[in-house]
């Protein structure tokens, strides 16, 4: 009993990291409050005619987005400063980095930015990397990389073009190649030109990554449109969703409250081995200029007490939460 309440507290704390923080950095706080999907502190209820599923065009494309702004490196920082970079691929399955210098990748990525958006697939720090360090690649110049693997898999899946979805923010479909040009900035145009015959053919991971960015949004329309759908699916179709009041295993609003208390700067100081200065919202610092750093002995004190049951009877023979 006690490993599922820490659990069910866990699975809390990650489900409101994540839409208080990590949402409104990837899609911007307009498209947050359309989809009812602001973190505010209110109490949810469950609606049971929402499909929880997983979206074929969220996890073929929309969300692989993101990985082009994955850097090559990462930055290892001690408490002197900025003390090494390391090969993200060079370290893959390999975790004793993060065992001896867990503090050291902390600081680092707390401090270290995305790389930009706009920088493009064919610069993005995995590009013709992966499997390229690993056996039987080890002699081989170049690896796989996470755009072709992408375009792949989406084929293999079946998926309709970009063209079919951009119906997702009220775009219509097109005839043609230059008429994308409402989403997509005419260099991209360009090469989507060099490298399909007809706009039907275009890539849903490509046509959606290559879209401007919305304001307040790491993604144009159609992505944005996309992983809003996805977020409010996984909240309103899934009635063990933390914020829920009326079920039987909901949390108490005491409970509740210590949740939404929690930030990732206070996670940093919380798993961290010697932390001591943190950003209060690690996931808004990628962007440049949102930094705000405290120490950690400033942060919230999460109270354990509120989950103790006064019922387990402690002592006069009882075995309590052990028995």
């Amino acid at each position: 009993r006690l490993y599922q309440e820490a659990r069910k507290c866990v699975i809390g704390i990650y489900q409101w990291i994540s839409y208080a923080e990590m949402l409104p950095t990837l899609i911007g706080d307009k498209i947050i409050k359309e989809h009812e999907l602001d973190s505010n502190g209110k109490r949810d209820v469950y609606k049971d005619y929402v499909n929880p599923a997983t979206l074929n065009e969220f996890q073929t494309a929309a969300y692989r987005a993101l990985h082009g702004i994955v850097p090559g490196v990462v930055w290892m920082i001690a408490k002197t400063g900025r003390s090494a970079e390391i090969d993200m691929i060079k370290w893959m399955d390999r975790p004793s980095i993060v065992q001896e210098y867990f503090d050291h990748m902390l600081e680092g990525l707390q401090t270290q930015f995305i790389q930009p958006q706009n920088d493009g697939w064919e610069d993005f720090g995995l590009n013709n990397k992966l499997k390229k360090s690993n056996p039987p690649f080890k002699s081989d110049p170049y690896g796989d990389d996470l755009t072709t693997i992408g375009i792949q898999r989406q084929r293999d899946y079946g998926m309709p073009s970009y063209n079919a979805f951009r119906k997702y923010s009220g775009y219509p479909s097109v005839k043609t190649i230059d008429e994308l040009s409402d989403l997509i900035a005419p260099e991209y145009i360009k090469h989507l030109k060099d490298g399909y015959k007809h706009v039907d053919d275009i890539d849903l991971i490509v046509g959606g990554y290559l879209e401007t960015p919305l304001l307040g949004s790491l993604f144009g329309p159609t992505f944005t449109y996309v992983l809003a759908d996805q977020f409010y699916r996984w909240k309103f179709g899934d009635r063990n969703f933390f914020s829920f009041l009326g079920q039987p295993w909901s949390f108490t609003e005491a409970q509740y409250q210590e949740i939404i208390k929690t930030t990732t700067g206070w996670l940093f100081c919380e798993a961290g081995d010697a932390m001591e200065w943190v950003h209060i919202n690690n996931i808004n610092n990628i962007i440049p200029g949102n930094q705000l750093i405290v120490p950690c002995n400033v942060l919230h004190k999460f109270n354990y007490a509120v989950w103790a049951d006064k019922t387990a009877g402690y002592g006069n023979g009882h075995k309590g939460l052990g028995g």
